[in-house]
């Protein structure tokens, strides 16, 4: 697994996270069956989708503040509270 530093990360974005959840959702897209955006040395797709973003083929998308959330995003977020749930 690839360790950059937080230095490194800080230029994508101050909060850590941001880029935790970046991470997150580009690994379940990949585990998904997404295509990679870039060769990664890593197999599994926390580290590919970490590869992904410090080479900037994955940006965070901002939204405007009167925006609602994407369906997709709500469903994800569910699923996840539902695993936390199940523990």
């Amino acid at each position: 697994m690839i360790n950059p530093s937080f230095k490194e990360l800080a230029q994508i974005s101050k909060s850590r996270y941001d880029i935790c959840v970046m991470v997150m959702k580009r690994a379940r897209l990949l585990t998904d069956g997404s295509e990679p955006l870039v060769k990664s040395t890593g197999k599994k797709a926390c580290t590919v989708a970490l590869d992904e973003i410090m080479q900037g083929a994955v940006v965070k998308k901002e939204q405007d503040p009167g925006q609602e959330e994407n369906v997709q995003d709500n469903r994800l977020m569910e699923e996840i509270a539902e695993h936390e749930v199940m523990r």
